[in-house]
């Protein structure tokens, strides 16, 4: 058992307990964190807007507060991108996380000190639970894929990307020693230098965790992990990164600071694709004990092509 797991298995504990006695209560619960968030936000002028300091109830919410969009709240969000403060939320936005939707027009989700705190504790949560259930997802090393933090700067200077990036990169040192890709890759602006980069680093690792949102990366990440492949495998048995690999002095340095030749690794796995025909993460990582993406909706139809790629009972 190592430090992260014995971490989560206490903190985990406590939380799932809090939770559990919560669900208990779900009306009493969520009224509660309604007047709490009504409380925090009434001076923002879009709790001035729909009368917070008035509303006592989930009822009157629902009738001052009715259901909008992103266009309804475009005008407060914008408001805060140029410096204003106090629109949406008293706590200001430490980032923006952009989507494109379905426009196709950039929407800025603003990111709060305290939205990131839940979303922390959610996620403990989530993994307190997944290993109990797979406790050999903390055997080896995570293999987690995110985007870059900052993508750019509003008028304001607030910075504006990928909050998976943005959570990734502000995660406490001791954490990230269970990630096995330093948050640098992903910040590689070239794309194929960054993917192989990643891939590189992961195939001479014992990943025993895959995680991230859209199932489709993952099967992104088998297509050019099998792409690369005699490139992987001679990098792996010599202990370097592919000089033709376009990466920043230091940060090439850095890396191949860590890696050591691995002629075993590299040998077995020719022989995988001497049999398969291809280089698969089943033979890449057999102690790969859970994989963690979104299930529902059309991205489950992602989910068929794992059959192939993993052992059937990697859950």
């Amino acid at each position: 058992m190592n430090f992260i797991q014995v971490v989560l298995g206490v903190t985990g504990y406590r939380q799932a307990g809090h939770f559990d006695k919560n669900c208990r209560d779900p009306r009493g619960t969520q009224e509660r964190l309604l007047r709490r968030i009504l409380e925090l936000n009434a001076g923002t002028e879009f709790g001035k807007d729909h009368n917070f300091r008035s509303i006592r109830t989930i009822e009157e919410y629902q009738r001052a507060v009715p259901k909008n969009s992103y266009k309804d709240l475009e005008p407060y969000i914008l408001r805060t991108t140029e410096g204003e403060i106090n629109q949406l939320t008293m706590d200001p936005p430490s980032l923006f996380a952009t989507t494109s939707g379905t426009t196709g027009t950039p929407k800025y989700i603003p990111i709060t000190k305290s939205s990131r705190r839940d979303k922390s504790l959610a996620m403990r949560l989530w993994l307190y639970h997944a290993a109990q259930d797979h406790p050999k997802m903390f055997d080896g090393q995570i293999l987690a894929v995110v985007s870059p933090e900052v993508e750019g700067y509003t008028q304001s200077g607030i910075p504006y990307g990928a909050e998976s990036g943005h959570a990734y990169r502000n995660m406490p040192s001791v954490t990230q020693t269970v990630y096995a890709i330093p948050y640098e890759v992903f910040a590689l602006e070239d794309y194929e230098s960054k993917y192989y980069t990643l891939l590189r680093l992961a195939a001479g690792k014992d990943i025993s965790m895959i995680g991230t949102c859209n199932p489709s990366t993952i099967l992104l990440l088998a297509r050019k992990l099998n792409e690369y492949k005699s490139r992987i495998l001679k990098d792996i048995y010599v202990g370097g990164i592919d000089q033709d690999v376009n990466l920043p002095a230091e940060l090439r340095q850095e890396l191949e600071s860590h890696l050591k030749p691995d002629p075993e690794r590299s040998i077995r796995l020719e022989h995988s694709v001497g049999k398969e025909g291809k280089l698969l993460p089943r033979d890449v990582w057999p102690n790969l004990a859970l994989i963690g993406c979104w299930k529902g909706g059309s991205v489950g139809l992602y989910l068929r092509e794992f059959a192939g790629l993993f052992d059937p009972s990697t859950p």
